[in-house]
């Protein structure tokens, strides 16, 4: 079966080419993304009168993207805010919300490798066959940051390319083919992204909290860093066994996700901890 497909490429590279470039431009970036969005639909719309494969798929990612966006307001703060990620490293900081969303972006890039696939099995142009295996490469790689990033990047220029370059259709669609293995691999970035977290999150050997407010002790190197935080209120002073070591007059603290942290580091850990919030102190006994 021959059929010409000249307009669809067009608006499918097109659209692609604008859904990457949107978030790189800083001004009108957004309506760059939504006229890439549109055109990337429009194309799919008309091509579903050969394979609506691809559609399905498509309109799945967009929901899909869509509810981990609302899930991950909720989601992310509560998590960085459970393990107190108190660290000076922004980067490491960036790293546990990229880790979050592992298992939602291993599903977005299968989902991409296997509307590749489709067009691949449609058109025979290799290009798609290229995409979908970076694509799937990319997966296993993308808690290593970057790599796993850029390579997803490449599979997107590789399914532009084929776009551009496929000329006809050169078989019938098939089934969706898809494989239990894939599934569970799927399934199994779930764990491994909780074992990553639990792995770069902070070890803390003294954990006590109090209403709003806590106390973390941590060990580093034969020295105790201790860290005083109050969610959603402020600390006005932190006393180390009748010694002011903070107050709101002298010393820096910092705030993550609206939870304000003051971190003392000191040679040993003191034997108990007052931490004056308004008019009143909260005791910690810490032996």
């Amino acid at each position: 079966m021959i059929n010409p497909v000249e307009d669809v490429r067009m608006k499918l590279a097109l659209g692609s080419i604008l859904l990457i470039l949107s978030p790189l431009i800083s001004i009108i970036g957004f309506f760059t993304g939504i006229i890439g969005f549109i055109l990337y639909f429009m194309a799919l719309s008309e091509w579903k009168k050969v394979d609506e494969r691809p559609l399905k798929l498509a309109i799945f990612q967009v929901f899909l993207g869509f509810l981990w966006m609302i899930i991950l307001i909720f989601v992310s703060p509560t998590i960085i805010n459970r393990i107190h990620f108190v660290s000076e490293s922004m980067f490491m900081f960036l790293y546990v919300h990229f880790l979050i969303s592992y298992p939602v972006v291993a599903l977005l890039l299968y989902l991409s490798a296997k509307i590749s696939e489709y067009f691949f099995e449609v058109t025979g142009d290799y290009n798609f066959n290229l995409a979908k295996r970076l694509y799937l490469v990319a997966i296993p790689l993308y808690p290593a940051f970057l790599l796993g990033t850029v390579l997803g990047i490449f599979g997107r220029i590789a399914e532009i390319i084929g776009y551009l370059n496929m000329k006809k259709i050169v078989r019938r669609p098939g089934g969706y083919n898809i494989r239990l293995r894939d599934a569970l691999g799927i399934v199994a970035t779930v764990p491994l992204t909780i074992l990553l977290v639990l792995m770069i999150a902070p070890n803390y050997i003294i954990e006590v909290e109090k209403g709003d407010v806590g106390v973390l002790v941590e060990e580093d190197n034969g020295v105790y860093n201790v860290i005083v935080y109050c969610r959603a209120c402020y600390i006005d002073e932190v006393i180390f066994e009748n010694e002011s070591i903070y107050s709101k007059y002298r010393g820096s603290y910092v705030v993550i996700n609206g939870i304000q942290y003051v971190k003392v580091s000191t040679p040993r850990i003191p034997r108990y901890v007052e931490v004056k919030v308004g008019p009143s102190y909260v005791h910690f006994d810490l032996h």
